[in-house]
């Protein structure tokens, strides 16, 4: 039976090799010569180019396990970023001028952000 791709844990490794897979693809031959390579074979996370024989590019499968981690990343730091940004506005920061200042400047950029 197949892994999901939402229960595949890669390394760091692993992980920046299948984004550089995304843009460059990979021959054929560097998987087949190199190990630690295998594990885009083993997972299905590579299929065969329709535009060049001799390389790998990123499955739909591939592209899926990339977007559940973007996404699962997106859910852990913005909660840390937004406790961070209360807890130093919860002392008395404001009488510094230069925190004052980032502070107005990432509450500016957020509305910004969130208002587009």
């Amino acid at each position: 039976m197949p892994t999901p791709f939402n229960e595949l844990e890669l390394s760091i490794y692993e992980h920046l090799l299948l984004i550089r897979i995304k843009f460059t693809g990979v021959y054929k031959e560097t998987v087949r010569q190199k190990p630690r390579y295998q594990f885009l074979c083993k997972f299905s996370l590579v299929d065969s180019s329709p535009k060049n024989f001799k390389k790998y590019v990123i499955s739909d499968k591939g592209n899926m396990y990339l977007r559940y981690k973007r996404r699962s990343s997106f859910r852990f730091w913005i909660p840390v970023i937004i406790s961070i940004l209360a807890l130093l506005s919860s002392y008395d920061v404001y009488t510094n001028p230069f925190i004052q200042k980032v502070l107005q400047s990432i509450t500016q950029l957020l509305k910004n952000i969130l208002g587009s």
